[in-house]
């Protein structure tokens, strides 16, 4: 995610909390911030995602990195193939 979107670590560390639905306040006590600098961090990642809000953070996430990784894990029936 850091390559593919340019994510300072800070960022990261701030998205990776927004993907395990943690708050502004939480993610503030979490790492040591205020919710100001949480929420420019926020601003940032977004103008650098393409996005407006964290639903839609979330969900370009879901479909840019992970949805198709599903595709290739499946078997022909829709359930997981199993691991060689």
């Amino acid at each position: 995610m850091v390559s593919a979107y340019g994510l300072t670590g800070r960022e990261r560390d701030v998205v990776t909390l927004v993907l395990q639905g943690v708050d502004t306040a939480d993610i503030a006590r979490s790492l040591h911030l205020s919710a100001y600098t949480v929420q420019d961090h926020l601003k940032k990642v977004f103008a650098k995602v393409g996005v407006r809000s964290r639903r839609e953070l979330i969900g370009r996430i879901v479909n840019d990195l992970y949805a198709p990784r599903i595709d290739d894990a499946l078997a022909p029936s829709g359930w997981f193939a199993p691991v060689a």
